[in-house]
């Protein structure tokens, strides 16, 4: 009937009766590797008390640093253009005085002169 005596011994094993101990360990699983067992999720709730906290927590976390971070760029921002505008101030002042001190050196310049 086969051909492949490959093929039949795999249909004998499955067709054979397993003894109860077979039985026994086959419903237990393997008790040193949870993943192995049956399904697959029993422990599941245990293993969970482990693992870091949800996502959620995470988000609000990273929520928390990014609108921190976004403040001090702000603080920094702002800093930066009032300095800009006391730079401009001062530049304004001092072209003010520059000529002022042009037109008391002309002025000197001629009574010296005369």
């Amino acid at each position: 009937l086969f051909r492949s005596s490959g093929l039949r011994n795999k249909t004998h094993k499955a067709m054979r009766s397993r003894t109860p101990l077979e039985n026994h360990v086959i419903r237990k699983g393997n008790s040193k590797n949870p993943q192995i067992r049956r399904g697959g999720r029993w422990g599941f709730r245990s293993q969970s008390l482990n693992k870091d906290p949800p996502p959620k927590d995470v988000d609000v976390v990273a929520k928390r640093m990014l609108s921190a971070r976004l403040l001090k760029i702000n603080e920094l921002r702002n800093e930066l253009t009032e300095m800009h505008i006391r730079l401009e101030e001062q530049q304004k002042e001092n072209k003010a005085l520059r000529r002022m001190q042009f037109r008391q050196e002309k002025a000197f310049n001629r009574s010296e002169e005369h």
